[in-house]
């Protein structure tokens, strides 16, 4: 009986989890460049509960569910024009590379940049966007091959480097629209825009998320139903325990 209780536990916090993901979805539904996440429910383990040479089947019961992973769509969002030049979308797998004001390199699809006071192209933090990863520091404030600035690259479509990963969902979210790579998602390769397997970078424009509301509300309803039946079986399983406390009474 007591087993029931945990069993029904696992469901909650695996569907509340459910429940936090899709509501991060919906609060950035107008965030650009998003990519909306999903969760992966897994099976717990099963117990043994006996066995019988007689009956072919297995006599396992299982023990509740958990979260596999949290994956990510990467799919492209849809596309808007914009008057700004600054800004960029990227249609297909890539991603632009930017680095931070600390040197390491971070992964975006958010294409929203400006010029920062420096003629530097940059991101709403201040990452300024890779032209040459491979380039080395020249140390002068304009011109700098490694970055894409103003005064030298009139074609900036061109000019931006972008990044592909063997695994995406890989990758680790850093909040303002940025990943970093890690061991799950490989060495990142890069390339530019039209190059082979590469995606394409397109000015004057920009990417939209590309959460569907339609999807992530019949999601938010199935979750929550599977969480209001599982602290229902808990509750079932609290009766019939009183139901054998007032039998011993």
């Amino acid at each position: 009986m007591i087993k029931s209780f945990y069993t029904g536990l696992t469901s909650l916090r695996s569907n509340q989890s459910s429940i936090d993901v899709i509501s991060n979805n919906i609060a950035n539904a107008n965030t650009n460049g998003y990519k909306a996440s999903s969760v992966n429910f897994v099976d717990l383990f099963a117990q043994s509960i006996g066995q019988t040479n007689v009956s072919p089947f297995q006599q396992q019961s299982g023990l509740g569910v958990g979260i596999s992973g949290i994956g990510l769509d990467f799919s492209d969002g849809a596309t808007i024009t914009s008057s700004r030049s600054e800004d960029f979308s990227m249609q297909g797998p890539s991603f632009f590379v930017l680095e931070s004001q600390s040197g390491v390199l971070h992964y975006t699809r958010d294409g929203q940049f400006t010029f920062d006071k420096d003629g530097y192209l940059v991101n709403s933090r201040g990452f300024k966007v890779i032209q040459d990863v491979t380039a080395v520091d020249s140390g002068t404030a304009i011109g700098n091959p490694r970055y894409v600035c103003t005064d030298d690259n009139a074609d900036m479509t061109a000019a931006i480097q972008i990044a592909n990963f063997d695994n995406k969902n890989g990758l680790e979210r850093q909040g303002g629209n940025v990943y970093l790579e890690t061991v799950k998602s490989g060495t990142p390769t890069y390339g530019n825009s039209g190059d082979a397997n590469f995606g394409i970078v397109n000015q004057y424009s920009r990417e939209m998320s590309n959460v569907d509301l339609g999807l992530e509300f019949t999601g938010l309803i199935v979750s929550s139903r599977a969480y209001s039946a599982s602290a229902k079986a808990i509750t079932t399983s609290d009766e019939i325990l009183q139901e054998l406390i007032n039998i011993k009474r």
